[in-house]
């Protein structure tokens, strides 16, 4: 089965301000790599979305870490047209939209990993 990275696994990897968050998601993204993982490019700009908002001073290191993750998992590239897919999958099927815009968008099943 197929792996998609929430955002906020990404934050709490780079963010050190709660340990145990920080903690848990370090293990989740060592985990992830030898998993069938993927990081939505929506996903990475959410994640430097906040770290810019929440920890301006952390900006430059997300965006390197941003650039590792890229290579290191699957980007998974969505567009408008998997956007509205994946709502109308989410309306049809009851799910949280995160969930089946991400599997709508890889063609493959897809578990939200958050």
């Amino acid at each position: 089965m197929r792996f998609a990275i929430d955002s906020n696994i990404l934050v709490y990897a780079l963010i050190r301000d709660e340990p145990r968050k920080h903690e848990l998601a370090s293990e989740i993204m060592v985990r992830a790599m030898s998993l069938d993982a993927v990081i939505a490019a929506q996903t990475l700009a959410e994640f430097l979305n906040v770290v810019q908002r929440k920890q301006p001073q952390l900006f430059e290191e997300a965006r390197t870490q941003a650039r590792r993750w890229k290579i290191t998992f699957e980007p998974l590239d969505t567009s408008s047209h998997h956007v509205l897919e994946g709502a109308d999958f989410a309306a049809r099927y009851r799910l949280q939209y995160g969930i089946a815009s991400f599997g709508r968008s890889s063609g493959r099943r897809v578990q939200n990993y958050s």
